[in-house]
């Protein structure tokens, strides 16, 4: 809201939110390739008919989250380019 009264465009602001939110849950889904990776002795007890290598399951789950993600910052985006600077303003 704050960025609208200063002057942002309602686009800029949807594309800063839609942007920012998948990227950071990018660098989570690295951070987790990377820890899974290291622990993939502890996992392979866990794991059923897959193996701790298996680059189908991990890019899927790494798909599917980066998807979650993206439809997760779709709504507060939209909703922060419909609303009025002064509307957002006022109600906090």
């Amino acid at each position: 809201m704050i960025r609208l009264a200063l002057g942002a465009q309602p686009f800029a602001l949807a594309q800063l939110v839609i942007v920012h939110g998948p990227g950071l849950a990018a660098a989570g889904v690295m951070l987790g390739l990377l820890v899974s990776q290291a622990a993939a002795g502890l996992l392979d007890d866990v794991l059923f008919q897959t193996r701790t290598t298996d680059t189908i399951a991990i890019g899927g789950a790494a798909a599917i989250l980066i998807t979650a993600a993206v439809l997760a910052c779709l709504a507060p985006a939209l909703r922060a380019a419909r609303v009025a600077a002064v509307e957002g303003l006022r109600e906090r």
